[in-house]
């Protein structure tokens, strides 16, 4: 009898002191689920997001039709009868046009259109086969003559024409007397000859233009051009 007491008091100590719930009754070995963070939003459509945050709406004065506060676009708009982007008409802003001295947006991308129809071109030239090397380097480096940096740069200093900075430039005489002077190349002269590639020119911190704009006897000739290949 004392032995079944004890077998008795083991098992009644072994048992929890509250019922199991029905579901973990079946699978003790279960381990409890671990609680998470809280799952991440549902992604909202750009249509419902307006919805709940509209703009605010615009001050008395901040800008009239396609134009902001400050001159800049507002939205997308025509010009020269192509739509043009909110991207592209950021790019043509005021300061820019003053920097590349161009009077009006329409210049401006009709600049850049006459520059990709240029490139279009190079590009079948270049994809020919019937066309021989020399040719293809002579069209090539007269494009980036052209169309590089050039395209809004001046064609003296090299700088963009809202910087251009030509009338600060002195250039030298050749005072063929002998006579003293500070600005006065005396003879025997020497005749100075910039052979630039064609990726240098128009940089605005390159010096090679700085020859021919200060020195009445320098040249700047540019590898691959056909005509100053000649020289």
């Amino acid at each position: 009898e004392r032995q079944m007491c004890c077998s008795e008091a083991r098992a009644r100590c072994a048992m929890p002191a509250h019922p199991l719930p029905a579901d973990a009754a079946g699978d003790a070995d279960t381990p409890p689920a671990i609680a998470r963070k809280q799952e991440k939003r549902a992604h909202v459509p750009r249509e419902e997001w307006r919805r709940l945050h509209p703009k605010p709406p615009r001050e008395k004065g901040s800008g009239d039709g396609d134009f902001g506060a400050k001159g800049g676009p507002a939205r997308a708009r025509l010009v020269g009868g192509i739509l043009r982007s909110q991207a592209e008409l950021e790019v043509a802003s005021p300061r820019n046009l003053q920097l590349w001295g161009l009077d009006s947006v329409e210049a401006y991308f009709e600049t850049e259109d006459r520059r990709a129809s240029a490139k279009v071109s190079l590009d079948a030239l270049m994809r020919d086969p019937d066309v021989s090397p020399e040719r293809k380097h002579d069209a090539s480096a007269r494009h980036h003559v052209v169309w590089g940096r050039s395209t809004f740069a001046c064609a003296k200093c090299w700088l963009l024409k809202g910087n251009c900075v030509c009338r600060f430039l002195s250039k030298a005489f050749a005072d063929k007397s002998g006579a003293s002077s500070q600005c006065s190349m005396r003879p025997p002269f020497v005749r100075v000859v910039v052979y630039a590639h064609h990726n240098e020119v128009a940089r605005g911190n390159g010096s090679g233009n700085l020859v021919p704009a200060c020195l009445p006897f320098g040249e700047l000739l540019v590898a691959g051009l056909a005509e100053h290949e000649k020289r």
